[in-house]
């Protein structure tokens, strides 16, 4: 490679999904953060009645779906908070609607919401489809792996562990039979130029999860979005200055970069008006 930019990456020996409990609740927390001045939203302790009732027993929503045919679906404690990070946390788009939509699951307002936003598949209880190749990765590579005691000990700093360590657990069962090799881990060293670009509300991948980069990777430069959520690729300046530097092909101007980094901080949406 000449040059390489990393939108939302680890570093290899960064067991990221063991980790991804703390960080999702940090993500979670910024957001929670950022919409402290609307009174109305109470995001905070909304997701904490909604886990508590979810562990206690799961909800249910009937919505009705193409043709008009209803279908009941059953809300899990984890297939909720999975939700929350892959399909609320990963967008600044869609974090900014979480803190309404707490509103209505905390008072078992499921339907309506779900149907909305198109959560059937995300926040229900049935099994999605397995991608053997994401199978093979998840048994063989050490970044990919998942230790239930370990993510069990997060339990005191974080409302995401029992999502993950119940992945965990299937994950664990899975790779005992699935066939797989040794996969990539360990680390890496070389002097190409890169750039590695993290928000500091990514639920999976933030900075910290980079912050060794220069040690081995002596041109690489680290960028952070302050607020930037998993998909930072497209925002504001990011693109044009990624093509800057791809084009120039020579290690990253960091005056640039951290003048771009500095008009990001209105770049994303605003939460939606309390009802």
């Amino acid at each position: 490679m000449r040059t390489a930019v990393f939108y939302s990456g680890s570093l290899l020996y960064v067991p990221l999904w063991e980790l991804t409990p703390v960080h999702a609740q940090q993500a979670f927390d910024q957001v929670a953060r950022r919409c402290a001045a609307a009174p109305a939203y109470h995001p905070g302790a909304e997701l904490a009645t909604v886990v508590n009732q979810l562990r206690a027993h799961p909800a249910r929503a009937t919505i009705t779906g193409p043709g008009g045919k209803k279908k009941t679906l059953t809300i899990t404690v984890t297939g909720f908070l999975n939700a929350v990070i892959d399909n609320y946390l990963s967008s600044p788009d869609t974090a900014v609607l979480l803190p309404a939509d707490l509103h209505p699951f905390a008072r078992g307002q499921w339907a309506k919401v779900i149907a909305e936003r198109g959560l059937a598949s995300a926040a229900s209880s049935a099994a999605a489809a397995a991608q053997l190749q994401m199978i093979t990765i998840r048994c063989s590579d050490a970044w990919a792996g998942m230790n239930p005691t370990r993510i069990a000990q997060q339990a005191r700093h974080s409302l995401f562990t029992s999502a993950l360590a119940a992945t965990a657990a299937w994950q664990q069962q899975l790779c005992a039979l699935w066939p797989h090799d040794p996969g990539v881990s360990g680390v890496v060293r070389n002097n190409v130029p890169a750039v590695f670009v993290n928000g500091t509300a990514d639920p999976a991948d933030p900075p910290a999860n980079v912050a060794a980069a220069p040690h081995t990777m002596p041109n690489a430069l680290l960028v952070t979005i302050p607020g930037g959520s998993h998909q930072v690729a497209p925002t504001g300046c990011i693109p044009a200055q990624s093509t800057a530097f791809i084009l120039a092909g020579k290690p990253a101007n960091r005056a640039a970069w951290a003048a771009c980094t500095r008009t990001l901080g209105h770049q994303y949406p605003a939460f939606p008006p309390a009802p």
